[in-house]
């Protein structure tokens, strides 16, 4: 704008106010400019930013077209875009522009910065990695990108490098969502004390941060005050009654679910019901697509019957025998998700001489390198030479050490991984000398534990936010186990959660015996162990705890609640000897 024009003034006085936080009068001023400059795209642009700022992502959309309507090579207002876009849940959208943006300026920090927050929705986690690290790179002092890294470094399991992103960002630009992140995520890690430490530093900074204040009443939980943790859940739930945002409607949902879990535990069952499905309901409205993301895996579950049928004349030409200087095939744990893989992994784990690789894609990965159609992937494998067969168990090692690194060298991998229950087919072909453990759980108790976990709604998780849907996929992909257990040979011993908490020891003596691995008295102190260990799942308290009962038979207290669902998966209660 030139400054000797008659809104200069105008426009000077809106950014002060916008800077010092006075919204509403810094909106006011920049539309008095605009009803005599309708076509400035500085302050269409500074409106967008405003927009933003107040939870209105769909405005800032408007705002952002009429102005890069006037300046088509206006970069920071089609990253803007992009990020209202991504508010909005339109990633699509935001892909475009965000993606066209790098391509424009690809010394930008704040472009790449973008884009790794877009990658991380999709969750093609690395390359989020490898646009915030360009981002710094260019920036050395990106406190947003330090913070949006050290998240996505949670999601991974990196949780030390998480943590020391957090405190770099905390360095650089003290605020209360950087400082509220680090609280979470120590809080994630077991360390109570540094976490709650960290939130009281949050709430010193902002005394209204709803993250600050749900790590504290989690510790409270955690500690065994669940009067005192009810009373701030009860004040979040309060607080957060009409959330907007992304990052206040997810704590909403968490508050929700959190105050859920108190309830039930206290006996008041409808109560707990009605908080749980608040949660999903909230979740459900940050991934706005999350209903085609379920019709699209449940069509793609439904996909593998037409692979097993191709497995019923399948010739199974046993995989060539791994060279002598190669590891062991891994061990596989698969499962319908809260089955108690959780339990499992962490139990095995905690032996020397092994590495967990914990909910990693490595045989999706893997799987992609067959190429073609899906319904023709095992005919394809099973065509395959030796030389080919061999290659994919090398990618596959490889994968696995792109995700563990040196901690993989000597060592037995397990790998964890609870719908690779979808995999068998291609384990058997490539991994003939692998040993599976599947684990199995009363489909009741699995199907109201995933209603009621808070998962990030992907598509293996998209079909959780409502009890119908988690039956109907339960039933899909157990109905496949099925099938899979009857056409093929496999190498598998299946493990009921209820008997390996029943005899813990007694179990898991059986289950190494079939692994071939030795018993060491370590398994028996593996919640000491994984207080010491990143827990990527859901259940990363409840594994730390001492063995519990009170998670067998849970559906009973819902029995109602569960009716329309049961004959949907009555067979398996049946199938699986739980009637």
């Amino acid at each position: 704008m030139n400054r000797n024009s008659p809104s200069a003034g105008l426009l000077e006085r809106a950014q002060v106010a916008h800077h010092a936080g006075r919204l509403a009068e810094a909106r006011a001023l920049y539309r008095d400019i605009l009803a005599s400059e309708p076509a400035n795209a500085e302050v269409l642009y500074a409106l967008a930013i405003l927009a933003q700022q107040m939870g209105r992502p769909d405005v800032a959309v408007r705002r952002l077209q009429e102005a890069l309507s006037q300046r088509p090579d206006f970069i920071e207002a089609r990253i803007a875009l992009g990020n209202s876009y991504l508010a909005l849940g339109q990633l699509d959208q935001a892909a475009g522009h965000l993606e066209q943006a790098v391509a424009l300026d690809p010394e930008l920090a704040e472009a790449h910065n973008s884009l790794g927050l877009l990658r991380q929705r999709q969750g093609r986690l690395e390359d989020a990695v490898t646009h915030y690290r360009r981002a710094i790179a260019l920036r050395p002092g990106y406190a947003a990108a330090h913070n949006n890294l050290g998240t996505t470094c949670r999601e991974l399991g990196r949780f030390d490098q998480a943590i020391g992103h957090y405190e770099t960002a905390m360095g650089l630009e003290p605020n209360p969502r950087t400082q509220a992140n680090l609280a979470a995520m120590l809080e994630r890690a077991n360390r109570p004390e540094a976490a709650r430490r960290a939130a009281e530093k949050a709430l010193a900074l902002d005394p209204g941060d709803a993250k600050s204040r749900l790590v504290l009443a989690k510790l409270k939980a955690r500690e065994g005050d669940r009067e005192g943790a009810r009373r701030d859940y009860e004040a979040l739930v309060a607080a957060l009654a009409e959330p907007r945002g992304p990052g206040r409607i997810l704590n909403a949902a968490r508050a929700h679910g959190e105050l859920a879990r108190l309830c039930e535990q206290a006996g008041e069952f409808d109560r707990a019901m009605e908080l749980y499905r608040k949660a999903n309901r909230l979740n459900c409205e940050i991934a706005p697509d999350w209903q085609g993301d379920a019709a699209d895996y449940l069509a793609w579950v439904r996909g593998h019957g037409r692979l097993l049928d191709a497995l019923a004349g399948a010739d199974w030409r046993p995989a060539p025998p791994a060279p002598a200087d190669e590891q062991p095939a891994p061990i596989f744990l698969v499962g319908f998700p809260r089955s108690g893989t959780t339990l499992l992994d962490q139990a095995l784990a905690a032996l020397p001489g092994v590495v967990l690789m914990e909910e990693k894609t490595a045989l999706d990965e893997v799987r992609a390198q067959l190429g073609g159609p899906e319904a023709g992937a095992v005919a394809r494998l099973m065509a395959l030479g030796d030389e080919r067969r061999l290659e994919l168990r090398r990618s596959y090692r490889r994968i696995a050490e792109r995700h563990l690194g040196a901690a993989i060298e000597g060592r037995r991998l397990i790998d964890k991984m609870p719908l690779n229950l979808l995999n068998l087919w291609l384990i058997q072909g490539i991994f003939p000398d692998a040993r599976i453990v599947v684990s199995l759980r009363d489909p009741r108790d699995v199907t109201l534990s995933c209603f009621t976990t808070l998962f990030r709604l992907r598509p293996g998780t998209a079909n959780f936010p409502t009890l119908d849907q988690a039956a109907l996929l339960y039933r899909e992909v157990m109905g496949l186990w099925l099938r899979q257990r009857a056409l093929m040979a496999l190498n598998a011993r299946v493990l009921r959660y209820e008997d390996l908490v029943g005899d813990f020891e007694g179990e898991l003596r059986e289950l190494l015996a079939f692994l071939a691995l030795p018993w060491h008295d370590a398994i028996l102190n593996y919640a000491e162990a994984a207080r010491r260990r990143p827990i990527v799942t859901p259940s990363y308290d409840q594994v730390v705890e001492p063995l519990y009962r009170s998670s067998i038979g849970r559906w009973r207290h819902y029995a109602d609640h569960l009716a329309p669902v049961l004959p949907e998966l009555a067979p398996f209660v049946a199938a699986f000897g739980y009637e």
